[in-house]
């Protein structure tokens, strides 16, 4: 098949799936910002255009003349985010030219109490009329079906090599969290949580707590995340690293024991299936697009709140998932329900379903 995929930034979530699709297919990538890992065989960067708007900030579009050729030459056109400029003007073109484009999405926009909601919900649904919608999330599927039947679930994928899983980490107390330095990300509540663990538990008077992020989007916030370990003299025993990038997150994923998110608004995370497929035990929550991807009592510990006492207690429970045996349940686990191979089949299939999308 000759496919384009265009979408705002290279993610994680969809690189393994694109270096699976390139193998067979003639795939080419546009990507608006080169911020992320590339996996696939060929990817390019397109420079945006920059507009002000009312607020005197900067919004960056692509160029849709140069949408507009790309798109014409290619059979199945595909997006990322449904809610990205990027994808609003490809699909705008896709309508003009009367082609059925496939848009992966996280999550749709369903806020409806509100003018601004309900504006924004009657748009979407006009746009995706005549689109297919892949959700990587049951919750964003059935959101998805309110706007179009062509709807589908097809969960994230990831590369396991055997032997990812590391027997000395049962000697280990490292504990690992992925994520933007944020408010929404609950980063103050897991380290006041690992603070309870350090003074109240023998067993951890050796934890680690490494926080690994990309990015510092709130900087006050960080901020305030500094003074935590300095009043705390935590300084020693937690450790925070700006700017990871993805060889040095692969480093931190062997050596860590355990992985904890703990987002209260997280529409398809990622990160928890790439620390699993290392055989790292997982305390996350409810509160997670993607958390039901493992099942609780055998890949995880499932938190219904995020508070800093339960996460403390979520915390202790996850020491008793620190076997060999379990951990190579884990990675087995996502070797088998998460193969990209197995990804690119369904959506072929999806495809396949969907005869309109090769007429």
């Amino acid at each position: 098949m000759k496919i384009i995929f265009f979408q705002p930034r290279t993610h994680n979530n969809i690189c393994d799936f694109l270096k699976e699709l390139s193998i067979n297919d003639d795939i080419e990538i546009y990507s608006y910002e080169n911020n992320a890992p590339v996996s696939s065989k060929k990817i390019y960067y397109e420079k945006l255009k920059s507009f002000k708007t009312f607020k005197k900030e900067h919004l960056n579009i692509p160029n849709p003349f140069f949408m507009w050729k790309k798109i014409t030459s290619y059979k199945i056109i595909t997006f990322k985010t449904l809610g990205s400029i990027t994808t609003v003007i490809g699909v705008i073109i896709c309508k003009m030219k009367r082609i059925k484009p496939v848009i992966f999405v996280q999550g749709v926009y369903t806020e409806t109490k509100t003018f601004k909601g309900k504006l924004l919900r009657f748009f979407f649904k006009y746009l995706v009329r005549n689109s297919i919608l892949i959700s990587a999330t049951k919750v964003g599927y059935m959101e998805s079906l309110e706007l179009t039947k062509n709807s589908y679930y097809l969960p994230f994928c990831i590369y396991c090599n055997k032997g990812l899983y590391l027997t000395d980490k049962i000697n280990s107390n490292t504990m690992l969290c992925v994520s933007k330095i944020e408010r929404r990300k609950n980063l103050m509540p897991i380290f006041e949580a690992f603070n309870l663990l350090v003074e109240n538990d023998s067993y951890c008077k050796n934890a680690n707590l490494i926080l690994a992020s990309r990015e510092v989007k709130d900087k006050l916030y960080f901020a305030e995340l500094k003074l935590f370990i300095k009043e705390k003299n935590l300084g020693d025993r937690i450790k925070i690293y700006i700017n990871v990038g993805r060889l040095k997150m692969n480093e931190l994923y062997a050596k860590s024991a355990f992985f904890i998110l703990a987002s209260n608004d997280e529409p398809a995370a990622v990160s928890h299936l790439e620390a699993a497929r290392y055989g790292i035990p997982l305390l996350i929550n409810t509160f997670n697009g993607t958390f039901d991807y493992f099942i609780e009592g055998k890949h995880c510990v499932l938190l219904n709140s995020i508070q800093k006492e339960d996460i403390y207690k979520g915390m202790i429970e996850l020491r008793k998932y620190n076997s060999i045996e379990v951990r190579k349940s884990i990675h087995q686990y996502v070797a088998a329900k998460f193969d990209p191979s197995d990804s690119v089949k369904k959506f072929k299939l999806i495809l396949k379903n969907e005869k309109k999308i090769l007429q």
